[in-house]
């Protein structure tokens, strides 16, 4: 079966409104060894550097309605494929926000 991906991982499954990336500060000043283990941040805040990363596998849904908040991409990526297999099977066609302009 072909299936056609196009906006499947950028909108939210549940409201079909476009997904924004999420955010996180790091302390650019410890190894990245330790970024990844949770390191508990020094108390001379003067001596911390941050710099604001993006989690690309981790969408956040901005749409004051929807109940979903945070997504895993490729989870919110699947629902959606599922979805538009079904609209497909049932003879409705594609679902309008996820057509090609």
């Amino acid at each position: 079966v072909f299936l056609d991906e196009f906006r499947t991982s950028k909108l939210c499954s549940q409201c079909h409104q476009t997904l924004s990336a999420v955010r996180y500060s790091v302390d650019t000043k410890l190894p990245k060894r330790k970024k990844c283990k949770g390191v508990v941040l020094v108390r001379n805040r003067a001596e911390v550097e941050f710099e604001d990363k993006k989690c690309h596998a981790v969408l956040r849904c901005d749409h004051e309605n929807c109940e979903a908040r945070y997504w895993d991409r490729d989870v919110n990526a699947a629902i959606n494929m599922v979805e538009l297999l079904k609209s497909e099977v049932l003879g409705h066609g594609r679902m309008e926000p996820f057509r090609r302009p």
